[in-house]
């Protein structure tokens, strides 16, 4: 309602923007009606008198510093100044009304303005209030007249009598129950619409927030992709170089040494078991790089076989693992890469901090989707304590957010003492592979 909207803290969805333009736009209307109501009497000679008009219109345009002024000075988020406003403004039109003839006015649509105006202050209650409200004025100004409190302005009947002398007391009854139906319909009708209005806006409100955060989110993920992927060359950069060039180094240490035994006709028996050694165990950690890197077995043999694989590497001897595994199609790539990735971060876990000694890992699809579960008796934790570690939750976080990437599901459970449960769920579409041809496919390989 204020002429500054810029200062609202609680700015209503569609109200205080309706009524502010509304209360800013006095002037103008005013000075339009005023020109209007010139024009018609210039050129058809207005039956009713056209000073008392002037000045009503001139009063409704010269209240519009007060009520910007008194609106400034209340909160915000109080409607009730826009009630004041509302009711002082029915007053006005009552006093048009009654000035062009009162119940046979030709103004009488001011009143609908005036309920839709309440709808938009306060929705269905306040609309059907302000009907309640012009149906009172209308029926004590009616009143006044037909028993000769106020003087009547009718065309066709003589002033100064009361219009109990001419109208029908029915009549005149009949008309006002019309006319307060009518505004109490036209009041429920603009309630409704305007509730509807707003309840929309709050959607949109929501979805667009929603929106912004999504594009937060994508935001913070791709940042943390591009980390990924540079922390990703530090490791395997580390671990070739900590390793395997280490290991390749003496394997040419050992090679040179076999070679000057060669010449010199010593035993060589002993650096060649040395070699053969540094060179199984070099090959050992190239595989361990390579496998993080890509893992062969999910091209070779298949997602479940994968699993079943990498589960015995991690863990070894150190657990018992439980393996139960049914996998009828044959699942996108992406998906599979982003089930084996997170079953490798979930089993890591296990190795490196669970102490467990049982390990369960089921491996399941469905008709909507395809659900892993990674479950331990280990020591457990408190995953959000984890999380707030600097380092801590970074495997955590990136295991979620593989499958937040497919609109799946993931649940981490765990307490110290009980162990920890990984599930994440991925949906698919039914309709990509029939699990007949999956299986025949499976078989091939």
């Amino acid at each position: 309602m204020a002429l500054q909207m810029s200062s609202r803290r609680h700015v209503g969805l569609l109200t205080h923007r309706w009524l502010d333009a509304y209360t800013r736009s006095r002037w103008q209307a005013g000075a339009l009606f005023a020109l209007c109501l010139a024009v018609l009497d210039r050129f058809f000679a207005l039956p009713y008198p056209l000073l008392p008009l002037l000045a009503l219109t001139a009063v409704y345009a010269a209240l519009q510093p007060l009520f910007t002024a008194l609106l400034e000075r209340f909160d915000e988020s109080d409607a009730s100044m826009a009630g004041v406003e509302l009711v002082v403004d029915s007053l006005l039109v009552a006093g048009v009304l009654y000035w062009t003839g009162g119940v046979e006015s030709p103004f009488h649509w001011l009143w609908i303005v005036m309920v839709m105006l309440a709808a938009l202050a306060g929705g269905r209650r306040a609309s059907l209030l302000m009907a309640a409200w012009i149906t009172g004025l209308d029926a004590i100004e009616m009143g006044f007249e037909y028993w000769g409190i106020l003087p009547h302005h009718h065309v066709d009947i003589m002033p100064n009598h009361p219009l109990g002398q001419f109208l029908d007391p029915r009549a005149v009854a009949v008309n006002l129950a019309i006319n307060g139906l009518f505004f109490l319909v036209a009041g429920y009708l603009s309630g409704i619409l305007v509730e509807t209005a707003q309840h929309q806006a709050r959607r949109l409100g929501v979805v667009e927030q929603e929106l912004r955060r999504q594009e937060e989110t994508r935001k913070r993920l791709l940042r943390q992709v591009v980390t990924a992927q540079e922390e990703e060359r530090k490791r395997v950069a580390r671990e070739l170089h900590d390793e395997s060039s280490q290991m390749v180094t003496a394997l040419l240490l050992n090679v040179k040494h076999v070679e000057q035994q060669i010449r010199a006709g010593g035993d060589i028996s002993g650096p060649i078991r040395t070699v053969e050694t540094l060179a199984d165990r070099a090959l050992s950690a190239l595989g361990r790089v390579i496998w993080a890197l890509r893992p062969q077995d999910l091209d070779e043999l298949g997602l479940v076989a994968a699993v079943r694989h990498a589960a015995e590497t991690v863990l070894g001897a150190s657990a018992a693992v439980h393996f139960d595994a049914r996998i009828d199609r044959e699942l996108p790539d992406e998906v599979e890469i982003t089930l084996y990735r997170v079953l490798q971060e979930a089993i890591t876990n296990v190795a490196r901090h669970a102490h467990a000694r049982q390990v369960w890992i089921d491996l399941h699809e469905d008709e909507t989707g395809v659900r892993l579960r990674v479950e331990d008796d280990g020591v457990g934790f408190r995953p959000d304590e984890v999380r707030r570690e600097p380092e801590g939750g970074i495997g955590l976080s990136g295991m979620e957010e593989r499958i937040r990437l497919f609109d799946g599901s993931f649940e981490l459970d765990s307490a110290p003492g009980r162990g920890t449960r990984v599930t994440a769920w991925i949906p698919l579409e039914s309709e990509e592979v029939q699990p007949d041809e999956a299986r025949a496919r499976a078989d091939r390989r």
